[in-house]
């Protein structure tokens, strides 16, 4: 049975579902609790709103704060099979507060010149906090994009710069 929850932010509201699993889907903050219960009812699944995500926003909560929280030790469950977790698992090994590139991602992710579908499977990402999607930008520097816009993408990158975990 999957569960979700929403909560506040510093930079707005935040929604996670979760499985027994492991995490399944989230969402980049939002202005407001209706936005979020929208992306929540949009998504499939039997919704089950419970406790057991407290420390989990807890932990997001303090990331973004500024605490020293690495969101990429949590356990996901990934739901869409394919070439897609091969990109999405190798951005999960970029360090906490640095970036690569999406050619990185690509070679290291074993497929070697396919930058443009590295790029895609960021924009694909269902959990844009714990897939840190973010981290990656284009080669020559420039942000490239991202599915919460270049603002939130800035936003995350310097939130982390300041941050680094030691």
């Amino acid at each position: 049975m999957a569960e979700y929850k929403v909560f506040d932010t510093s930079l707005g509201w935040i929604g996670i579902i979760s499985s027994s699993k492991g995490l399944v889907k989230s969402c980049l903050p939002k202005k407001n609790y209706t936005e979020v219960m929208e992306f929540i009812k949009s998504q499939e699944f039997s919704p089950n709103k419970t406790e057991n995500l407290n420390e989990l926003s807890k932990m997001v909560i303090e990331y973004f704060d500024g605490k020293k929280i690495n969101l990429t030790s949590i356990e996901i469950d990934y739901q869409v099979k394919g070439s897609l977790i091969e990109f999405w698992k190798t951005c999960r090994k970029i360090p906490f507060g640095e970036t690569r590139s999406y050619k990185w991602l690509a070679e290291n992710s074993k497929k070697n010149k396919a930058y443009r579908y590295a790029g895609l499977s960021m924009s694909k990402n269902p959990l844009p906090l714990f897939i840190p999607c973010h981290r990656v930008i284009s080669s020559d520097g420039n942000i490239g994009g991202f599915q919460g816009g270049n603002i939130m993408k800035k936003k995350l990158i310097e939130l982390e710069k300041n941050n680094t975990i030691s």
